[in-house]
């Protein structure tokens, strides 16, 4: 009885552990590789449910101009960060292997930060966690929302043949 007992209260105690497993977490400097995705050393990492536009992608200004947006994102998403530690919290992981993860500088959610200046757009397919910040920075014009534009699940199908609108925040995420 005292066996039994001193094994259920093992396998307790392991059950219990690795439930409080602290969530995987990236901190240091970061490499801007378009405006949803950064590296910090080796690991690549995603935004969560954001998505910016493509690195060769244009938008509109209200003129009918074009402008590089994606490009734009790119170096809006580097002007937040500058040469400041970022730290990520993996949510998941994507079918690149890319750290699916919610970035900070200090106490600034980047991806809620890149919403609001209307660089990337929430990525309601999978999350709500962003939408207020979309529609504010849609009703001031930031960003994008300056003109019109495709959005970036809509360009990538058009340009690479995508069946899906794949980004951050899905579980068989497959974008490039």
């Amino acid at each position: 009885k005292i066996m039994r007992r001193g094994l259920f209260v093992a396998v307790w105690l392991s059950a219990a552990a690795v439930g409080c497993q602290a969530a995987e977490t990236f901190t240091g400097a970061a490499k801007i590789t378009d405006g949803d995705s950064i590296e910090i050393g080796l690991t690549r990492i995603r935004l969560f449910v954001i998505d910016a536009p493509e690195g060769a992608q244009t938008c509109r200004d209200q003129t009918g101009a074009s402008w590089r947006c994606g490009d734009a994102a790119a170096a809006k998403l580097r002007e937040l960060i500058g040469s400041s530690s970022v730290t990520c919290t993996r949510v998941e992981t994507d079918t690149y292997g890319r750290a699916v993860s919610v970035c900070k500088k200090g106490s600034t959610d980047l991806g809620a930060a890149m919403v609001s200046a209307g660089y990337a757009l929430a990525y309601r397919h999978y999350s709500n966690d962003y939408v207020r910040n979309e529609d504010e920075a849609r009703n001031a014009k930031r960003g994008v929302w300056r003109g019109p534009f495709e959005k970036p699940w809509d360009y990538r199908r058009g340009s690479s043949g995508a069946q899906a609108p794949p980004a951050s925040g899905q579980r068989s995420v497959d974008v490039s």
